[in-house]
């Protein structure tokens, strides 16, 4: 210090780092101090380079950087000092998809990078949704915004393509979006054009591009824009456009039927698929065994509205059931199941039973046996000589018989594992193919060509990012990393945990010790740091840490966002809206409270005997007592006495 003022001298050099020129330094992280100049702060590494210059009023570590205020106005600085948002705003909040602002009591929203996404020009902003437009490659941000408590969709290029009119907005399907006005729900397209009136208990988009509707329990169609059936029938399935017809179930039956109420065909007792294009397909209830209600079997491959309209009813092909396999029909001829595409058989019905596909290849049951089918040729990949089939890759096939699980290729024949395991299935993670083995001396993980890469435990999950948390015989846990080609599996846990929870990120426990690490494996906190440690979720994760008797949080760096000096603190949660909003109830060592933001930035020094957060109207954020009067707490922070 000289003449009242503060300056930075390296530990190890001994050599002057800062000039005694600021009147506060406070070390901030690890590598980095808060500096306080001129009544205004910033921060500095500790070796003396300007990370934020020290020219705003406020300043908080929030995960994209800074949160800083300058004249009463937040902004946002990136963790390497760049000015991402100026501090124009009166609010500036991290959400996960970028950031919430209010300006003069508006609000609107920014990307991640700081670019204008909405302006802050409206009574409220609410969710958003990615639709497409006409010509445009890609999805495009819609917002949901309200106006004297009503909703519009907006986007900042375009402006309202729902006006501000409507109770509710709900996304809907590609290019629609459904609206709820005072006689009920209908749907806008992208652009702005009104596609069903509002008018409906409910409107569905149907493959056909074609909307059910509803109203009062029946059932018409929106084509295009306009009604071509009233709401008059029990069920809709399917809309020609070229044809101007509908299938449709009424009173009388299921038949086609023309907007004018006409029947072009039927009705009868038989239910109707029709398609776009005009093809339909027609189904009959079939006979069953007297206990189950008949159920229903789709019989004939589709046939041109043309050939109805000469010929009647067409004649029997296959029967096609009521259910499909991975988009391909299962059709029966003779009591045996094969596959049809579109009118084509790929796999002839020689089967008992078919029960799924993929990757080119279906399950088929031949007695008490499965195998596999080729669905492009029907050529048999696997002879149906194994209990059960599981999901592989590349050729290789997890198969059990009499004697437990192995792998086989479908191919060759050879195996890569014997037939003599507990358990085997293919995994997915971190990019490649594994194999999960269960033997007689517990779970292991194995490469894709066989290679063990863990040893045998009781207990092992593997998971999307490469993570594996494994649990001994003595039930021991320990958290492991899948290798890279050519690698050995990294230990980032030892087996030698008493837990190891999941929840945001790990919290390991070994004796009385606590360590935390991220989603992804990487340590944040070691063990021996706090003597507590508790996840908490919020707009981003933060922990709740305790160490020597004192309370801190930190972010999900582990860099501090309230320092460990407090007696306690306290999470406030409430919701406004759909929106839930949290704070902290800091309490120092003589027990008096305050309110901090979850990211640090104070509302309220700790000089209240007991605060209360109960946001309200008309600014109002909570109650203070102090020495036995009450305050309302602003949401600028100021006190204000209690009427």
């Amino acid at each position: 210090m000289r003449d009242d003022k503060w300056g930075l001298v390296s530990a190890d050099r001994g050599t002057l780092v800062l000039e005694p020129a600021f009147d506060q330094l406070v070390p901030w992280s690890q590598n980095q101090i808060l500096v306080r100049k001129d009544g205004k702060v910033g921060v500095y590494t500790a070796d003396g380079e300007v990370v934020v210059e020290a020219s705003y009023d406020r300043i908080a570590r929030i995960d994209a950087g800074f949160k800083v205020e300058r004249d009463g106005k937040q902004g946002i600085v990136d963790a390497d000092g760049t000015l991402r948002i100026d501090p124009a705003y009166d609010l500036v909040e991290p959400r996960k998809d970028g950031f919430h602002v209010e300006l003069d009591g508006r609000t609107g929203k920014l990307a991640a990078d700081g670019r204008v996404l909405l302006s802050p020009k409206f009574d409220q902003v609410r969710e958003s949704f990615r639709l497409y437009v006409d010509g445009t490659k890609g999805p495009v941000e819609f917002f949901v915004v309200g106006e004297a408590g009503r909703w519009g969709l907006y986007n900042e290029a375009t402006g309202f393509v729902v006006p501000p009119e409507y109770s509710a907005i709900t996304a809907g399907e590609n290019v629609f979006v459904n609206v709820r006005g005072p006689e009920g729900w209908g749907v806008y397209r992208t652009t702005g054009e009104l596609w069903v009136p509002p008018r409906y208990d409910r409107a569905t988009l149907r493959d056909g591009g074609y909307h059910d509707v509803q109203k009062g329990g029946q059932h018409g169609i929106v084509a295009d824009g306009q009604e071509v059936l009233a709401p008059r029938y029990l069920r809709t399935a399917g809309w020609s456009a070229d044809h101007r017809v509908a299938a449709v179930q009424s009173e009388e039956g299921w038949g086609l039927v023309r907007p004018d109420g006409s029947w072009a065909l039927g009705p009868g007792q038989q239910p109707l698929l029709l398609t776009g294009s005009g093809l339909y397909v027609l189904r009959t209830p079939k006979e069953d065994d007297g206990i189950r209600p008949p159920r229903e079997a789709i019989v004939s491959g589709p046939r041109p509205l043309a050939d109805v309209f000469t010929e009647g009813d067409p004649s029997l092909l296959y029967e096609r059931l009521d259910r499909e396999v991975d988009g391909l029909g299962v059709v029966s001829w003779k009591g045996k199941v094969g596959l049809m595409a579109d009118d084509r058989v790929v796999v002839p019905p020689d089967w008992d039973d078919i029960a799924r596909a993929w990757h080119g290849r279906a399950l088929v049951k031949r007695g008490d046996g499965v195998g596999l089918v080729d669905t492009e040729t029907g050529r048999v990949a696997l002879s149906p000589d194994w209990e059960r089939i599981g999901r592989g890759f590349d050729g290789w096939v997890p198969v059990r018989g009499e004697r437990g699980w192995g792998v086989l290729h479908e191919a060759t024949g050879e195996f890569l594992f014997e037939p003599t395991h507990r358990d085997i299935e293919s995994k997915k993670a971190a990019g490649r193919s594994w194999w999960f083995v269960e033997g007689r001396e517990g779970q292991a993980l194995y490469t894709a060509d066989g290679v063990r890469v863990t040893e045998p435990y009781g207990y092992v999950r593997v998971l999307g990012n490469g993570l594996v948390p494994v649990r001994t015989h003595d039930r021991h846990h320990g958290l492991l990393r899948l290798p890279a080609e050519g690698e050995v599996v990294e230990v980032l846990l030892e087996a030698d945990l008493d837990d190891l929870d999941q929840g945001p990120g790990w919290l390991a426990t070994r004796g009385e010790e606590v360590a935390f690490l991220d989603d992804d494996g990487t340590s944040i906190v070691a063990f021996g740091e706090y003597d507590q440690i508790e996840p908490m979720s919020l707009e981003e994760t933060y922990l709740l840490v305790r160490g020597d008797g004192r309370t801190g949080v930190l972010d999900r760096r582990g860099e501090p966002v309230i320092p460990v000096e407090w007696a306690e603190l306290r999470l406030a949660s409430w919701t406004r809206g759909k929106n839930d909003h949290h704070a902290w109830i800091s309490v120092d060592d003589q027990g008096r409270q305050g309110v901090l933001w979850p990211n640090g930035l104070e509302l309220l020094p700790p000089r209240c005997d007991a605060v209360t957060v109960d946001p309200g109207d008309f600014g109002h954020f909570g109650l203070c007592e102090r020495r036995g009067k009450t305050f309302v707490l602003q949401r600028d922070g100021k006190l204000k006495r209690a009427p």
